[in-house]
């Protein structure tokens, strides 16, 4: 019979998109739905002009718009979750990334027992305690196993953590992360699962550890060089969960950033407005100054 025990560690981003369109001629917004379906003449679109200097309707904030027309202000919608709710968040669901963690770790365990022909006769992912040590899971199995297929059974969950911590660094690094926050701190949790579990035991000395139980039924005496891999690839994983904390914690660059309330006041006497008009025989540009 085998025994196993392990594990022992532990900016939805509102994505809104706001799009401002703005008239060319801001003077006068009715200038394509004038009556004849032309342009104002000249009179009729100076005194437009002059009403809509004197009422300071082209100053109004453009953030309103937004909220009027989408139904959130550019001001609350351009930034993702704060970081403190990412971190309350991610504190909140570290038991069930917990949990999961022990479940793919013994899981592995149990797979690859199962793969050379074992028979896996109980599982625990809950925390125990067995012959006075305290053990986050545990695995049973029967089988008849030489030293190197114990060995492999030994050391599957590192395989297992290089697999998501792999494919958590090619998602990094390739540009796919999803923009959404709250997905991003999904991934991030596993990667810090994965990545503790990998590297909790480099240089554990117990017998009864998975990597002094690797060594010894692989025959291998002089730990120190495989021990420094293991640190080596334990930096690299940590390097790339590093970055995609920062990236988790860093606001996007391409967020809006809030638009700023204009000062309500009329214009000076030296405002410009210029309109286009249609006469009767002309066709110009006509203001006030």
């Amino acid at each position: 019979m085998g025994l196993r025990r392990e594990r022992g560690p532990l900016l939805l981003k509102n994505a809104c998109t706001c799009v401002i369109l703005l008239s060319i001629f801001t003077a006068s917004p009715n200038v394509f739905a004038h009556g004849g379906g032309g342009l104002p003449d000249a009179k009729e679109a100076a005194e437009q002009v002059a009403a809509i200097h004197a009422t300071g309707e082209h100053q109004q904030d453009l953030s309103a718009q937004v909220a009027a027309i989408y139904g959130t202000p550019c001001s609350e919608a351009r930034r993702g979750p704060s970081a403190l709710a990412l971190l309350g968040v991610g504190a909140a669901v570290s038991p069930l990334v917990y949990l999961m963690g022990v479940a793919w770790h013994e899981g592995s365990h149990a797979g690859m027992a199962t793969v050379f022909g074992g028979k896996v006769t109980g599982i625990n992912i809950l925390p125990s305690i067995y012959e006075g040590h305290l053990r986050f899971g545990q695995t049973n199995w029967q089988g008849n196993f030489n030293s190197t297929q114990t060995a492999l059974v030994s050391i599957a969950p590192k395989f297992t953590d290089a697999t998501i911590l792999g494919s958590y660094a090619l998602v990094l690094e390739t540009g796919n992360m999803p923009a959404n926050k709250w997905a991003q701190l999904g991934f991030t949790a596993l990667a810090v699962g994965a990545l503790v579990d990998f590297s909790k035991d480099m240089f554990a000395t117990w017998d009864q550890a998975d990597i002094p139980t690797f060594y010894r039924n692989a025959g291998i005496t002089n730990t120190a060089p495989f021990r420094l891999l293991h640190a080596g690839l334990a930096g690299a994983g940590a390097f790339e969960v590093g970055r995609g904390m920062y990236k988790l914690f860093t606001p996007d660059k391409n967020v809006l950033k809030p638009v700023p309330k204009p000062q309500s006041k009329r214009p000076s006497a030296f405002d410009i407005a210029v309109h286009p008009y249609l006469g009767t025989e002309t066709l110009g540009l006509e203001g006030t100054f």
